[in-house]
């Protein structure tokens, strides 16, 4: 029962493309605050081919702060490029507008650039949205060769569940 989601961050427009498909019919909205990024995703990943989508380039914590509550089923977040805490995408506040944002039962899914060692970004990312979401996941994406390490930089995906 997936309706609405909300993508903060465009890149290739992978997770766009593969929403569109799973959930047939959904809406989605892109927030991108570089014009520049929308304009190479129109033009090689075919962007203005996704389905249901609505572009809108903006900050994206400006614009989940201005949000109306439950607008969305799920949001994305994939704007985040390092292993940077600091990042304006890592407050607590973005955290609670992004909880409002959601409707009951409603999913996040973050996806950041870390170790899965506690003093990084994935560590602080998951202690600080334990505080406004249930059942916080990690999903670290593993290459089926790799010999895995916690201390490898590598993409994270951490998934939480605003409780209904």
């Amino acid at each position: 029962a997936r309706g609405r989601a909300l993508f903060i961050g465009c890149g290739g427009a992978v997770a766009l493309r593969q929403f569109a498909s799973v959930y047939p019919g959904i809406q989605l909205d892109l927030v991108e605050r570089e014009a520049a990024v929308v304009e190479l995703a129109r033009e090689w990943f075919a962007l203005g081919e996704v389905p249901g989508l609505r572009v809108q380039v903006a900050d994206g914590a400006a614009f989940l702060a201005s949000a109306a509550p439950a607008s969305w089923d799920v949001v994305v977040v994939d704007a985040f490029d390092a292993d940077d805490v600091s990042s304006p995408l890592l407050t607590p506040a973005l955290f609670a507008d992004v909880r409002r944002a959601l409707r009951q039962g409603g999913a996040l899914a973050f996806n950041v650039i870390g170790t899965l060692e506690r003093a990084g970004v994935v560590g602080q990312l998951v202690r600080d949205l334990s505080r406004e979401f249930s059942a916080v996941r990690i999903v670290p994406v593993v290459d089926a060769k790799e010999s895995f390490s916690a201390s490898v930089l590598r993409n994270v995906v951490v998934v939480a569940r605003r409780a209904g």
